[in-house]
């Protein structure tokens, strides 16, 4: 799978723009606020549906527009073939391949992506939900079944949450605990498979990185208990399940969150994403496109190279400020 081209119309802080791509390494550069990281970002969007920075998808609509377009031109297997995701402020996203409609979910199928950025290590260095959020959407790249699943542990909370609050006529409260507690499970037992295969990639790639100890990724549950049951009909909503549940990224037995430097924070998200790399071309088949937003401006020269040599049979597409010594030999330039 090679990206071709990419059109924007009202996305972020572009009005209407194209940039094309070539097979190899791609380097975008430019001052900062010139529009580097917006342009990965929506090639991720068109990857994911969903954006690395936010789950706010109004706010990628250019300021003062009512919608936005995200195209990519690809070619794959079975030739050359378009994506489409139109955005509105009022009526969420539209998802089409050679201009038919199609679910938002068969997008994730068609143009696998893996993003390296910034904002990774505010993710492990910051709240579970961002951690949680992050890895939702890697299993969703992966596994269609994961994303029906999510769906309908979603629809099953809202009910259960609206017997909580209304505080009256709970008859049915127990029907709802014990769909919402079968639901959370197969959820629970999706991560953990996911998490176990991250964790043997991760342990391999660690000594690669320079570390003594391994990357690992520790989930951890949040299931139903009698006292939970009690303490949500005082509380007026659920307070366990998988959308309570946690993912700890550890360095060894240390949660990088409290006892981690934000150097080993770096380190762990980038082992993190080529591990998640390795799984997503195994389970799709498909080489994905790997986006490097501003990854070589806080590493040695050792670890440059390092990616370097990774990266040398991928469609890869950097950001940077100035070009790197390391891609002096970039197949294409795009200076904005």
């Amino acid at each position: 799978m090679k990206l071709e081209k990419l059109s924007l119309i009202n996305f972020r802080n572009y009005k209407n723009r194209d940039f094309e791509f070539v097979d190899g390494v791609n380097l975008i550069t430019g001052p900062n606020g010139s529009g580097k990281t917006n342009l990965l970002e929506a090639l991720y969007f068109a990857s994911t549906t969903a954006s690395q920075r936010t789950s706010n998808k109004k706010i990628l609509i250019k300021n003062g527009e009512e919608s936005s377009r995200v195209k990519v031109f690809l070619f794959g297997e079975e030739g050359r073939f378009d994506l489409e995701l139109v955005s509105s402020l009022s009526g969420g996203t539209q998802a089409r391949i050679n201009s038919n409609k199609v679910k938002n979910s068969e997008i994730l199928s068609s143009f696998p992506a893996v993003i390296f950025s910034p904002e990774d290590i505010e993710v492990i260095k910051g709240s579970r939900s961002g951690i949680r959020r992050m890895v939702n959407i890697n299993i969703c790249q992966i596994n269609s079944r994961y994303i029906d699943l999510l769906l309908k542990y979603r629809k099953i909370l809202r009910e259960r949450n609206a017997l909580l609050k209304a505080r009256t006529d709970r008859g049915t409260l127990g029907v709802w605990t014990t769909l919402l507690r079968e639901s959370s499970e197969e959820i629970d037992r999706e991560r953990q498979i996911f998490i176990n295969k991250i964790n043997k990639s991760a342990e391999d790639l660690s000594p690669e990185f320079g570390l003594n100890e391994f990357v690992n990724v520790n989930y951890r549950s949040s299931n139903y208990t009698d006292n939970a049951g009690f303490r949500d009909e005082e509380l007026g909503y659920t307070s366990w399940g998988a959308h309570r549940a946690g993912f700890y990224f550890q360095l060894g037995s240390r949660d990088l969150k409290d006892e981690g430097s934000r150097g080993e924070a770096r380190i762990s998200a980038l082992i993190y994403r080529f591990a998640f790399r390795q799984m997503l071309e195994e389970e799709t088949g498909k080489s994905p496109l790997i986006l490097m937003d501003d990854v070589f401006s806080e590493l040695d020269s050792v670890k440059r190279r390092l990616i370097s040599e990774k990266l040398k049979n991928d469609q890869v597409i950097f950001t940077a400020t100035e070009k790197p010594e390391e891609l002096e030999k970039a197949d294409n330039v795009i200076a904005l």
